[in-house]
């Protein structure tokens, strides 16, 4: 069977074609047994009546010969059916390697598809997190260019200057708290959706991130 023409069939079609054949490969092995029983029966008629047919039994020898003549006849069924039999088997067995060959191709498909999605996602979330990394490095920079630029390069005095220094101090500590927050957070059992989650990764900062007014998260105006 060329690829093209196994592509063009599916396991399930193959599962109901076995299935067909197997039922009927079971009616015929029905009647097979019967025909095994009735000559069976028959041959035991014939070994009861040969000793009457000695004994001078004139009735023995034609109900003898009758019985002779439905044995080979039911002989002749039993035999095709035996035939027919090991030509269902002939055919049950290719599409059962066919449908084991298929099912196999199908489990590599779905997991096919369920690592595109997986992948798919992956990239997404990377995405987005690369935007969000792009901008917190724009702001980093941003940040150090005017803290530089009004304290550097501005003609402070000392209370000036100091003033400016604890302000960049406890702009900072923000960074600090936010800090605090992941870790607490992680360590807080009773942080919904965590509890069974990693004991860390940047969904947790995502999570906080989302609880913060727009002003602190990133995602006001500006």
């Amino acid at each position: 069977m060329t690829a093209q023409a196994v592509a063009q069939r599916n396991s399930a079609s193959v599962e109901t074609e076995i299935r067909s054949l197997v039922s009927q490969r079971s009616t015929i092995e029905s009647q097979q047994q019967k025909l095994a029983e009735r000559l069976l029966a028959i041959e035991h008629e014939i070994q009861r009546l040969k000793p009457l047919y000695f004994e001078g039994d004139h009735n023995a020898a034609p109900a003898i010969a009758k019985l002779e003549t439905e044995k080979k006849y039911l002989l002749y069924k039993k035999e095709g059916a035996e035939t027919r039999i090991r030509q269902f088997d002939d055919k049950i067995a290719p599409l059962r390697r066919e449908f084991t060959q298929l099912r196999e191709a199908d489990v590599a498909e779905d997991a096919r598809r369920r690592f595109d999605g997986f992948q798919r996602k992956l990239e997404d979330l990377v995405s987005a997190r690369i935007v969000t990394y792009r901008a917190a490095c724009r702001a980093l920079y941003e940040e150090a260019v005017f803290v530089h630029s009004e304290i550097d390069l501005q003609p402070l005095n000392d209370s000036e200057k100091g003033l400016r220094l604890r302000a960049v101090e406890q702009a900072h500590k923000k960074l600090e708290a936010m800090h605090g927050a992941i870790i607490n957070t992680v360590r807080d059992p009773r942080v919904p959706g965590w509890k069974d989650g990693p004991a860390f990764g940047p969904g947790l900062l995502t999570h906080i991130m989302a609880k913060l007014p727009p002003e602190q998260n990133g995602n006001g105006s500006h």
